[in-house]
């Protein structure tokens, strides 16, 4: 009986030991992970979204602007600057973000590129970068096209 308690209990025993050390690298490697995430650019846009409200029709383009900020410390690579429609572009200074620097997107809509198209306007501006928690940050526009 004693043997058998003693089979048990340094089995059991081997089985944690073995768990715990499967752990070990994954528990550093989330810290060196969050270390590194900490260590990258990060994208923050000011405004989150675009509403360009009424758009009439034959009075053109329309555009705004959003603020692009890299709050991490070190640069954010801008690695891809697109829309969903070729009705809406955006444009900016592709070349990196520094650290704590900041730079406008302009973002123009044009209501004749669909003529046929009238009422709910929604695209989306994409900005694909090098920050490790929003790799691709989307940009929603909306706006009612008007007659």
């Amino acid at each position: 009986m004693k043997t058998f308690i003693f089979i048990a209990l340094f089995g059991l025993s081997a089985v944690s030991a073995f768990a715990i050390l499967r752990q070990s690298p994954n528990i550093e490697r989330q810290e060196k992970d969050s270390k590194t995430e900490m260590s990258l650019g990060t994208i923050v846009i000011t405004p989150a979204s675009i509403n360009f409200g009424d758009i009439m029709q034959t009075a053109g383009f329309v555009s705004t602007t959003v603020m692009v900020k890299n709050t991490g410390t070190k640069p954010l690579k801008i690695n891809r600057l697109s829309t969903s429609c070729g009705c809406t572009t955006a444009k900016m200074d592709q070349s990196d973000l520094a650290p704590d620097d900041e730079r406008l997107l302009t973002v123009t809509f044009d209501p004749m590129a669909h003529p046929d198209q009238i009422g709910a306007l929604i695209r989306v501006v994409y900005l694909q970068t090098s920050d490790p928690n929003t790799p691709e940050t989307e940009i929603n526009v909306t706006g009612n096209v008007i007659q």
